[in-house]
């Protein structure tokens, strides 16, 4: 069985997640029209990695389920890498 996967690299255009995610959307609706099964997105990518930085924090439950509903919207699994968190 072949499974067909859209790898995605990009540089982030802003630190701030919620920006990023709809840049990542569009990346997820091409993958999904050319008929791929999981988009993969590298490490880091919602942010640009700053420790210093609050922007660079997301909230991982909202980020999270914005791309639930974007695999469920283009039918794609994704691999989102990692998000940076508060540790609070």
């Amino acid at each position: 069985m072949k499974t067909r996967v859209a790898v995605v690299q990009f540089k982030t255009r802003k630190p701030l997640p919620e920006d990023n995610l709809k840049y990542a959307e569009k990346f997820i609706k091409k993958a999904s029209k050319a008929k791929a099964e999981l988009i993969v997105f590298p490490e880091v990518f919602l942010s640009r990695y700053n420790p210093l930085s609050k922007t660079s924090i997301s909230s991982e439950k909202k980020c999270l389920s914005a791309l639930q509903e974007m695999a469920k919207k283009y039918s794609i699994h994704i691999l989102a890498g990692s998000i940076i968190e508060s540790k609070n």
